[in-house]
């Protein structure tokens, strides 16, 4: 039995021993790769990726640097950055709220990544990403909800470390390889949200699918390190949680079914930041009402959670990377033309004037998150009030975010995400239905290169 109070020895002995997964866990970690595959298509194109990619054929795959591991390694350790960063490019990837992190993005990223440089089966990856999932969330259970007020971003340090399992358990080395490849990765976590609004936001996901990889190389080629780098001092609950921060034990000791079989990520239906999402829907509901003119609103009014609010608060948005996190434009585009798309965070659609004329509006009031709530919790509401012309006022409020628990995303909804991002339907269908044992390689790739 492994030391419940040591977090990353409980998670790589449960990992270890970890039976087939379940029904439920199996499901949920398939439409995970579909719903990654798919956002990773539909970012591929979008300017950081590009630039991602063009850094790493500048740095080149040739040199001393070669010699220092296997070809397969620094292959899939260059893959998984701009997998990573294509997956998050436009926000448009699932998320949890265990840790506020996006973990298909560094998870998928990473997986795909070695998985491009051997044979592996459908089963293997699968139960890979249920194993890095666990890390994620268990770390942001010991962290709290205010390791992301705080102002870390999640994806960039806890991605890293149940990216670090995934891998591990993909390639099959012992538990103890394991526990030093998460540690490892905890030397290598970083990410702040300060840089939300930039490119560098989505770069975080490729360096810490990036990170996973290499984490798990360092590891396998014999690379130790300390198994209690997440408790005591100096280690990563003191320098990187709040003073309020739950502490390991309990989960470590709550370690038993997958945890994505009884909640799973929340996937998104629209590519902007969460903390819009409640008020997106509010707005749309607004805008579908009987006799609706989006010219007759005078004023518009967001009540909205401060620290959701202090994500999502770009007052000004000039570009896409700012309007995906600006509450007051998703609000204004969606009350404008009804519906929010992927083409309402191009650049023309940010400047339009009608746009600008409607943000314009748009007045947000945010209120205290209460004690002990944590990320978008139905108990914190978000609510959209309208004043009209003729002095009238609606209101919508939303509690339970769409794509999260109770209302999750269809699987029909997420293999329509996947086509309309240009994969294909077949490929979609086969991640969905192969056999555990089927290889999984070239439908990987397949799926990657719709």
């Amino acid at each position: 039995m492994a030391d419940s109070s040591n977090l990353l020895i409980a998670l790589a002995d449960w990992a270890t021993s970890l039976p087939p997964l379940g029904a439920a866990a199996e499901r949920e970690s398939r439409l995970s790769l579909i719903d990654t595959i798919a956002v990773m298509l539909a970012g591929r194109d979008e300017p950081q990726v590009a630039r991602a990619r063009d850094a790493i054929f500048a740095a080149g795959m040739s040199g001393p640097s070669r010699a220092l591991v296997a070809d397969g390694a620094l292959q899939a350790s260059a893959a998984a950055l701009p997998n990573g960063t294509s997956a998050h490019a436009l926000d448009y990837d699932d998320y949890e709220r265990f840790g506020s992190t996006h973990p298909g993005a560094v998870l998928v990223g990473a997986l795909l990544a070695v998985a491009e440089e051997r044979w592996v089966t459908l089963g293997q990856v699968i139960h890979a990403h249920a194993v890095g999932y666990e890390a994620i969330c268990r770390l942001g259970q010991a962290l709290g909800y205010g390791h992301y007020e705080k102002g870390w971003h999640a994806t960039a340090t806890l991605g890293p470390i149940g990216g670090a399992a995934a891998v591990v358990h993909l390639i099959g080395l012992p538990e103890g390889q394991m526990v030093s490849a998460m540690s490892l990765a905890a030397s290598m976590a970083a990410g702040m949200k300060r840089q939300f609004g930039s490119d560098a936001k989505a770069v975080h996901a490729g360096l810490a699918a990036r990170a996973s990889v290499e984490a798990a190389m360092l590891a396998a080629a014999g690379i130790e390190a300390r198994p209690d780098v997440i408790e005591g001092s100096y280690g990563f609950l003191a320098l990187y949680g709040a003073a309020d921060a739950p502490g390991t034990a309990a989960p470590a000791a709550e370690l038993g079914a997958p945890l994505i079989g009884t909640e799973g990520p929340m996937r998104k239906p629209w590519p902007c930041c969460a903390y819009t999402h409640r008020a997106i829907e509010a707005a749309e509901a607004l805008a579908a009402r009987p006799g609706f003119g989006a010219s007759a609103v005078k004023r518009a009014v967001l009540r909205i959670p401060e620290p959701y609010l202090r994500v999502a608060g770009f007052t000004d948005p000039t570009d896409p990377n700012e309007a995906r996190f600006s509450a007051g434009y998703c609000v204004a585009a969606a009350l404008l033309d009804g519906r929010i798309t992927p083409e309402s965070f191009r650049t023309e659609s940010v400047a339009r004037p009608e746009a600008q004329a409607m943000l314009a509006r748009v007045e947000l009031d945010p209120y205290p998150l209460a004690v002990g709530l944590g990320d978008i919790s139905p108990e914190a509401p978000d609510t959209v009030t309208l004043t009209m012309a003729d002095g009238s006022e609606q209101a919508e409020t939303v509690a339970h975010v769409f794509g999260g628990p109770g209302r999750p995303m269809t699987e029909e909804a997420i293999i329509e995400k996947f086509t309309m991002a240009g994969g294909d339907v077949g490929v979609a269908l086969n991640l969905l239905n192969y056999s555990a044992d089927e290889a999984i390689r070239y439908s990987l790739i397949e799926a990657k290169n719709c």
